[in-house]
């Protein structure tokens, strides 16, 4: 993972632990490491050996849940980019870390407007 911090220098550190066929990410433990090094923004990046790039179901999930997590923390994920075997997929070209980003928002709107319910309740 990439990450660039307020002073606009970028850093590198990596965070996995591996299975005979996957990788387990967590996203508290990547967004707690991201505040410590005082990130702002965030950039994910992993290989797939087999050489095709797609995005798994589960690295559509994880790049969702980091988005969230990021957008919680206010630290932007710009990007996940997967490498294939000379080509690699970007969530952010495909326009999916707007979609993510735009959950994340309509999730926040209802428990607004949730809230502002239960306070016209009471």
């Amino acid at each position: 993972m990439a990450q660039a911090n307020t002073e606009e220098r970028a850093g590198y550190f990596g965070r996995e632990s591996r299975t005979l066929n996957a990788s387990a990410i967590y996203p508290r433990e990547i967004i707690q490491s991201a505040v410590k090094h005082n990130a702002a923004a965030l950039i994910f990046v992993h290989n797939h050996p087999a050489g095709n790039p797609q995005p798994s179901d589960n690295d559509k999930q994880i790049t969702q849940d980091l988005v969230f997590a990021g957008n919680i923390m206010q630290i932007k994920v710009l990007d996940h980019i997967i490498i294939g075997e000379n080509r690699y997929f970007s969530f952010a070209d495909a326009g999916l870390i707007d979609v993510y980003n735009s959950l994340c928002l309509s999730l926040k709107e209802v428990k607004r407007l949730k809230q502002s319910e239960i306070e016209f309740i009471t």
